[in-house]
């Protein structure tokens, strides 16, 4: 009986999407610096300088979160075990993890109120929504419990074994 051989590299069109993917996420951060360092004009021209204005308007500073996310998914995708079929997971899981970051960020506006625009349209929508009904603390854990699991949906991150390898380190310590 034949049985199903392991792939020992991705497919091209996986190598395709996670480079794709880099350098979507590469275009993006160079947008994203420039539109907050230089007075020229962006590095990535005309286009740069939307993206970048939409994106920083629609989720603050989340979309660095946003950029993060996108080229740790690339990178998974080179993994011979990541195939499109996760692809609804990832992508649930990133938006989520947008959102609720974003909520976060505007959730700073407890501390100081000018600080609600650090979540862009995005955080400041979802964070007053969620407030009005659950209060501050409410309002943070629940972000808080939607960032994690958002999390381990798009990256196959563990809780657990993070707490394992924390509780290794420290006893071998």
């Amino acid at each position: 009986m034949a049985q199903p051989q392991k792939r020992n590299s991705p497919g091209f069109k996986q190598e395709i999407v996670a480079v794709l993917g880099l350098f979507v996420a590469a275009f993006i951060l160079i947008s994203l610096i420039s539109a907050q360092v230089s007075d020229s004009g962006n590095w990535c021209g005309e286009v740069g300088r939307l993206v970048s204005q939409v994106i920083f308007g629609f989720t603050g500073w989340g979309a660095y979160l946003l950029v993060t996310l996108l080229a740790w998914i690339s990178f998974l995708f080179f993994n011979p075990r990541m195939s499109f079929e996760r692809l609804p997971q990832v992508t649930l899981g990133l938006t989520g993890a947008v959102i609720s970051c974003c909520g976060l960020l505007s959730s700073l506006s407890l501390r100081s109120a000018e600080l609600i625009e650090t979540g862009g349209f995005l955080g400041k929508t979802v964070f007053s929504l969620i407030h009005s009904m659950l209060g501050g603390t409410g309002t943070i854990l629940v972000l808080i419990f939607i960032l994690v699991v958002s999390l381990m949906l798009s990256t196959q991150f563990s809780p657990y074994q993070l707490a394992a390898l924390i509780w290794r380190t420290i006893v071998g310590l």
